[in-house]
């Protein structure tokens, strides 16, 4: 999930940065649900090819 103060229409694809505790990390992906809440529009993110568990591991900086 990501969250912008506009809303991304449906269907884009988005190069963003993720800060990870190794430094940041590139990912491409395609906003594939959007919503409001508390002032912010949260967007959902799917990565084109599946991650697993060395991504997530990265992310949140669980050694490996």
């Amino acid at each position: 999930m990501l969250e912008f103060p506009v809303e991304v229409v449906r269907g884009s694809f988005l190069r963003v940065v993720l800060q990870t505790p190794q430094g940041p990390l590139e990912v491409e992906g395609e906003i594939v649900w959007t919503s409001f809440q508390d002032g912010v529009i949260r967007h959902g993110l799917t990565f084109p090819e599946p991650k697993g568990p060395d991504f997530v591991a990265l992310v949140v900086g669980e050694e490996r």
